[in-house]
């Protein structure tokens, strides 16, 4: 589906009133001049999709991609921004939202529809519109509902807005039911560097970043000599204190914490650093040496947050600030990422399931997902992955060691399930202790058992999976091996070229024997092919000299598998082997 958007400005006849707040709406057209099938929303810089486009799709059929409108880039509108477009159309209906008005006496004819469009309609007599939404409220599997009838001619007393949370089953679908589905505009692919001041921007004032276009971010920390403003932060007005000889594990002291939230992404996901109990330093160049980088997909183009750890009220005698550079590695079109990361992907949900401990937790999540109070088909509940190397989230943390090493910990009530891939250049037999509450590992599709486990490994790559469910306490998860001194290459990403074909016709099958296959997607496996034109040509030498001597995952293509963390003449040595070689597909 191609859902190029031209704007249409377009005089609109409306039969109440035009308030101001109306200014900020334009009707925008979707697939011809003058369908005006969109409108935008210049204040929060959402485009809404008209509802009668999804009658007859239930919510479930939406998120499993039916209409094409997820991979589009659509997704359900939340319970806020349906008020507040609710407000800006007719802030007296309803009075307050979510709400509902009830049945209204006399006639109206509301000027919804003229943005939203009409669901339902009978000639003389009223105009409805129905679709549904997403509350994001975990707890209840239902989701949220509008009801917008105008009730006129004939028809008395029976006009009706609402805006309901948790009214529909996700599976509900109806021939005069659509959805209120929005997508961010204006959406950026482009690096940014975010400054965060620790006197200003608390956990309720943060700075907000965006729209950033969909695929894979990182966050990484940067200092003055990086282009950034800060190095790190310090909580307290006094000098760090009780720090060891090398200046950590100070009892007061520096930090480079920072917090990343969206309501999608997770709310207030805390990113520390790992060396250290405490986490606190003697100076600021100390603290940003152990600062760590997060990575984290966004399915929507969406807005992001950023902020420290501290809420308003302790701002008075902080310091200092945290720098961060923001840029997307991977996209919807080209996905070029570094591997070898030795990370682990998460993700849970929040569930009760009966009254004892279960560990017989699957993979998509069942039997906890799909049944009680997350009833839905399995697989549904999962939040989203997550993959960086020290976090929190409200009931859940985790670290991840630089050899790969895991613990975590979460409350009762959650699941959780994390995996990562492991390649190996020959057969090889691993045995990883694993402690805690494990319900099931995988390897390759395989359930294993024991502990220690003894996993065999095959040449080329291996898929670990683990989950966790604990019903009455809460849990720790404890994966106590040093992958990265075992392996040839832990990676939280598979190259999709990894797929036992040759996709560039250069006679080479799969990783490693075509060591320039690291992509992601089955796109060019030359190494040197930075803009993965299928060929090695004056337009990738642009590339790499542009990033030379700085740490850019893209050209970092040596030593192989991973790169060393720089693009220096390493890089360049297999670049100049690759000169000029490769053809079009």
């Amino acid at each position: 589906m191609n859902t190029s958007k031209t704007l249409m400005f377009s005089v609109l006849v409306v039969a109440l009133w035009v308030g101001s707040s109306l200014a900020e709406l334009q009707q925008i057209d979707l697939y011809s001049p003058g369908d005006a099938l969109i409108t935008r929303d210049t204040g929060t810089g959402l485009d809404w999709l008209d509802v009668p486009l999804t009658v007859g799709l239930s919510y479930n059929n939406i998120i499993a991609g039916s209409g094409g409108w997820i991979d589009d880039g659509w997704r359900h509108a939340t319970t806020a921004e349906v008020c507040d477009l609710m407000q800006k159309l007719d802030a007296a209906y309803p009075p307050t939202c979510p709400g509902d008005t009830g049945l209204l006496p006399g006639q109206y004819e509301f000027v919804h529809h003229n943005y939203l469009g009409m669901t339902l309609g009978v000639v003389n007599i009223s105009i409805e519109t129905y679709g549904c939404f997403n509350d994001l409220d975990l707890a209840d599997p239902n989701v949220g509902y509008v009801i917008i009838k105008s009730c006129f001619g004939h028809c008395l007393n029976s006009s009706r807005i609402a805006v309901l949370e948790n009214d529909k089953s996700p599976d509900y679908s109806a021939g005069d039911v659509g959805h209120f589905l929005v997508e961010m505009f204006g959406a950026t692919t482009d690096p940014c560097i975010v400054n965060i001041n620790a006197k200003v921007h608390s956990i309720d004032n943060p700075i907000a970043v965006g729209p950033l276009d969909r695929g894979d971010w990182l966050v990484t920390p940067i200092d003055q000599t990086m282009g950034g403003t800060y190095t790190a932060w310090k909580a307290w007005a006094g000098a760090p204190s009780g720090c060891d000889a090398n200046g950590m594990n100070c009892n007061y002291g520096w930090v480079n914490h920072y917090v990343v939230s969206s309501p999608f992404l997770g709310e207030n996901i805390i990113v520390k650093q790992v060396n250290g109990v405490s986490a606190r330093y003697a100076t600021p160049e100390i603290a940003f040496e152990n600062a760590i980088s997060f990575l984290f997909h966004l399915d929507y183009a969406e807005n992001l947050n950023f902020s420290i750890t501290d809420s308003s009220s302790y701002l008075f005698d902080n310091s200092g600030g945290v720098s961060l550079l923001l840029e997307q590695i991977s996209s919807q079109n080209n996905v070029v990422t570094k591997i070898c990361d030795n990370l682990w992907n998460v993700k849970w949900f929040h569930c009760d399931y009966g009254h004892e401990n279960n560990f017989t937790l699957n993979r998509d999540g069942t039997p906890v997902c799909g049944s009680g109070n997350c009833s839905g088909p399995p697989d549904s509940c999962w939040g989203p992955v997550v993959t960086v190397q020290q976090g929190q989230s409200p009931g859940i943390s985790w670290s991840t060691s630089e050899k790969g090493r895991l613990s975590l910990s979460h409350a009762q009530d959650y699941q959780v399930y994390g995996d990562t891939y492991l390649y190996v250049d020959s057969n090889e037999t691993i045995y990883v202790p694993a402690y805690g509450d494990i319900a099931h590992v995988w390897l390759n599709n395989v359930f294993m058992s024991g502990n220690p486990i003894e996993m065999n490994l095959i040449e080329g790559w291996n898929h670990v999976e683990w989950t966790s469910y604990n019903q009455n306490q809460g849990t720790a998860v404890t994966i106590d091996y040093p992958f990265s001194d075992n392996v040839d290459c832990m990676s939280s990403l598979l190259p999709a070229c990894a797929d036992s074909n040759d996709n560039d016709l250069d006679a080479h099958i799969d990783y490693p024997d075509d060591l320039g296959c690291t992509n992601l997607l089955d796109v060019s496996e030359l190494s040197g092919d930075f803009d993965d034109d299928w060929d090695v040509d004056p337009n990738d030498l642009g590339i790499l000299a542009s990033f030379w001597l700085q740490e850019e995952l893209l050209v970092d293509i040596a030593p192989a598998p991973g790169g060393n963390g720089i693009a220096n003449m390493e890089d360049y040595v297999v670049f100049a082997e690759n000169w000029l070689k490769g053809t079009a597909p």
